[in-house]
């Protein structure tokens, strides 16, 4: 049964699992993206697809993970807005500031269509006891700017 509406969740960048495999956006995997797979379990009358600004695992010299820098993002970004185009989305949810910032400021995408999200591994590690809030307040906000 195809939903009504479809709600993009945008992350920076891909991750590397403990055995240097490259992890899909918003793996299981990790502790944070459960808050994720938890918020989009509220949003069952909705479709969802999970991205990233950035889909490779930018390192530094020494091979560590590193933020991708402007340029990267950049590039990265006339990807994602041909993904955009392409999937027409309703509504697209930023998690992290820099996403957002950086996608409403460099994209050509509406701005109507973008909500911010604090990143789950902020809200798990720092606002641990607001998980159940964090998770309902993002599904309202979703729901209210949807309907």
């Amino acid at each position: 049964m195809k939903k009504e509406k479809l709600i993009f969740f945008v992350w920076i960048s891909n991750k590397y699992w403990r055995t240097w495999e490259l992890l899909e956006a918003f793996s299981l995997e990790t502790n944070s993206w459960k808050i994720v797979d938890k918020l989009i379990s509220n949003l069952d009358w909705y479709d969802t697809y999970k991205t990233n600004l950035v889909s490779i695992v930018p390192l530094d010299e020494n091979n560590k993970i590193r933020y991708p820098n402007h340029n990267e993002k950049e590039n990265w970004l006339k990807i994602l807005e041909k993904e955009i185009l392409k999937l027409s989305p309703d509504l697209i949810v930023l998690f992290w500031k820099q996403v957002y910032d950086f996608v409403s400021k460099y994209s050509l995408i509406n701005k109507e269509k973008l909500i911010f999200a604090y990143h789950p591994s902020y809200i798990r590690v720092y606002k641990r006891n607001t998980q159940e809030y964090y998770i309902s307040n993002l599904v309202d906000k979703i729901k209210f700017k949807l309907n």
